[in-house]
């Protein structure tokens, strides 16, 4: 069963750009303005539903709980948080080669390979078949991209070295950035907090990036009073808030910010 987990509401309406995000466990969907402000968000998950469920099924239900998936927008983007991926750069990659990049890392059986570039690097990805024609039915006209290419836009105007990570429900994302260029991008679960706190440490360690020069920023679904982020704030020195405050005085501001920014 699909829950809606939470949603906001500002100012939706036909003239935004509406996002999709959707990961083996979640659709995310929000609308931004011209200003690129955030007017709507919406997250749903389906933890307990098998992988091999008709994506098409999964979609609807979350239809029937959502604002924005029944509105008309000027743009659509569908944004893939997907795994197993890889960041090939773009000097060496090749359009022929797309499956066995994806091959290699152990691709799932009736799945499709896709990517996306940036200016260094090309992100590839698979997506589930019945997904991606689902999406491509109800968004024939979206532009597409992965959740690594979203991030990685702005990582390096932010440190020229420091680590990121993105914290969903049951696993995280963590990408290191140093001397200004992408050293690694990966998709971690996690039981526990020591996991995550032990990944973030051997990461720095493995890149040599020292603990008291390196930033470590958090943002995604962490708690400032959960055990998470209390051992987090223990060992890592630098650690800190993607963005600060709070939306509506009810969700803090970090939870959004790799969603629409």
């Amino acid at each position: 069963m699909i829950q809606k987990l939470f949603s906001i509401y500002f100012n939706p309406d036909e003239t935004n750009a509406l996002f999709v995000e959707i990961g083996k466990h979640h659709i995310a969907c929000w609308c931004t303005a011209q200003s690129k402000s955030l007017q709507a968000f919406e997250y749903f998950t389906f933890h307990d539903i098998d992988e091999h469920e008709d994506f098409e099924r999964i979609y609807k239900e979350a239809q029937l709980h959502s604002v924005l998936l029944n509105n008309e927008f000027t743009t659509t983007e569908v944004i893939w948080e997907t795994t197993p991926f890889t960041c090939v750069p773009n000097a060496l990659f090749k359009l022929e080669a797309l499956d066995n990049y994806l091959d290699i890392l152990g691709k799932a059986p009736f799945t499709k390979a896709l990517c996306c570039s940036q200016q260094e690097y090309t992100v590839a990805y698979p997506v589930k078949e019945d997904a991606l024609l689902s999406v491509q039915r109800h968004f024939p006209k979206a532009a597409t991209s992965h959740k690594i290419c979203q991030l990685s836009k702005e990582l390096k105007n932010i440190a020229s070295n420091c680590l990121h990570t993105v914290f969903y429900h049951h696993h995280f994302l963590l990408l290191a950035v140093k001397d200004n260029t992408l050293h690694l991008a990966t998709s971690i679960s996690f039981k526990s907090s020591k996991d995550c706190l032990y990944y973030i440490l051997y990461t720095m360690q493995q890149l040599e990036m020292p603990l008291n020069e390196t930033m470590v920023l958090v943002s995604g679904f962490i708690n400032m009073d959960s055990v998470l982020y209390k051992d987090l704030f223990e060992y890592i020195p630098l650690l800190q808030l993607a963005e600060k405050g709070m939306l509506k005085d009810k969700y803090p501001a970090h939870y959004f910010t790799t969603f629409y920014k």
